[in-house]
């Protein structure tokens, strides 16, 4: 089974570093420095791989305690609310995409590389599942892509 600690401990390791230099004073800032340098450490190379639920609840649990201490609150709706208003997408969501845009440059770049162009057909069918997967979180979803992840997120918020 996959294990997520390594991506965890890095993003530990790059929130700390922005925390230990600007403190939690400024929210705004410091969800946007979150997402363009350590956001990226958490989710790294995991748009190749079927998560497990615990694998998943993992990375959902890494990012919402940062965002708990960065907001300074505990209520996990609240955070939620929060980081829709600062226009963050829930990871689930985020990986979703990433995993879509990623089997999708693997077939567009299949014709150049022998051994991807030999998978070709077994990673038509990761895609497939993946956009059928995405088409179960709501209705008319056709396609992941960050305009009907809002939709769904603004679903989530509403439904909680």
């Amino acid at each position: 089974s996959l294990s997520c600690d390594s991506n965890k401990i890095k993003f530990f390791r790059n929130a700390n570093k922005i925390l230990s230099k600007i403190g939690t004073s400024n929210p705004p800032v410091l969800i946007k420095l979150m997402e363009s340098y350590c956001l990226s450490a958490l989710l790294y190379n995991l748009e190749v791989f079927d998560l497990s639920k615990n694998c998943l609840n993992s990375l959902n649990f890494a990012w919402n305690r940062m965002m708990m201490k960065i907001l300074k609150t505990s209520n996990i709706g609240n955070i939620n609310f929060s980081l829709y208003n600062f226009g963050q997408l829930p990871l689930d969501l985020k990986l979703l995409i990433r995993k879509t845009r990623h089997l999708t440059k693997l077939l567009l770049t299949g014709d150049d590389n022998l051994f991807i162009f030999s998978l070709r057909d077994v990673i038509a069918q990761d895609k497939q599942k993946t956009i059928d997967l995405w088409c179960t979180l709501g209705d008319n979803l056709k396609y992941p892509c960050v305009t009907e992840a809002w939709m769904v997120f603004y679903q989530q918020l509403s439904d909680s």
